[in-house]
């Protein structure tokens, strides 16, 4: 069993713990924390120490071949409290680190997709705050993006991934922008979740717009492309867009709050514009 507490009045504080479930449930088999060596030198040089970092995500997949990495693997996502930068990590059922990769954002949400052998994550993107992207007028400081990369066996990287794709291990194969910036909400939040229906979560995830008690979500493939359906007249239709009846009963209003339920979608993360000294090496919004 995997646990977690970023109180500090916990013995075991910013540790992702294992447990045996046959054993002591008060004293984990494992815990596992970032390590001063693998923290990059950007963030050393501006204090970052262990003790920031918090376990904001932790999940079980089997991941890696069976030949090469027995068992299941631990996909956990270490940031670093509240600050933007946190790392991606895939432990062994023992703790021991078999890839890592640095994000500069923050990660809330993973699906592993077992079929091209992607961990797709839904979080943000603070290379530059969304005024240097053409967009002073937006809500969220920092855009909201979903990426996929491919882990690799032994791969550990203090780089950040960046939002160039590639099929390198320490960059993202594809990546995307929930879009418009200018319909979140700061209330909204965005997460990325095993596909459902009869679409297999191990070639699909489905994207999930929520806050404010009520929320949207739609399919997207491997490639990061939503699933759309063709109509009798050759018509291109979001046939995987679902809507919460409380979003229905706000649109049914006289005076909605929310945009219309279609007007999200992902598409490519908009180009810096300008550059200010904001979020690459050490950002705290």
């Amino acid at each position: 069993m995997l646990a977690w507490s970023n109180a500090q009045s916990s013995p075991f504080a910013g540790r992702l713990c294992a447990f045996d479930l046959d054993g002591d449930l008060d004293v984990p088999i494992w815990t596992k924390r970032i390590e001063t060596s693998y923290i990059p030198d950007t963030l050393r040089d501006s204090g970052a120490v262990p003790g920031e970092f918090e376990v904001t995500y932790a999940s079980v997949a089997d991941i890696f071949p069976e030949e090469r990495s027995p068992g299941s693997e631990i996909i956990a996502i270490h940031k670093r409290g509240a600050h933007s930068q946190c790392v991606i990590r895939i432990y062994d059922l023992r703790g021991a680190v078999l890839y890592e990769a640095w994000q500069d954002g923050g990660v809330d949400s993973c699906h592993w997709m077992p079929g091209p052998g992607l961990i797709v994550a839904a979080g943000l993107n603070a290379e530059v705050y969304w005024e240097d992207r053409g967009k002073p007028d937006v809500a969220d400081p920092y855009p909201r993006v979903i990426f996929a990369i491919r882990p690799e066996l032994g791969f550990r990287t203090k780089t950040f991934l960046g939002s160039t794709s590639s099929e390198s291990p320490g960059r993202p194969v594809w990546y995307r922008c929930v879009l418009p910036p200018e319909s979140m909400d700061k209330e909204d939040r965005h997460a990325v979740n095993p596909a459902h229906g009869r679409h297999s979560p191990a070639r699909y995830a489905a994207v999930a717009i929520t806050g404010r008690g009520a929320g949207v979500e739609w399919i997207i493939d491997e490639h990061g492309n939503e699933v759309m359906c063709t109509d009798q007249d050759g018509n291109q239709q979001r046939c995987t867009l679902l809507v919460s009846d409380g979003y229905k009963r706000d649109q049914a209003s006289a005076a909605p709050k929310f945009p219309p339920p279609d007007t999200f979608y992902l598409g490519e993360l908009p180009p810096i514009v300008k550059s200010t000294p904001a979020a690459t090496s050490d950002s705290s919004d």
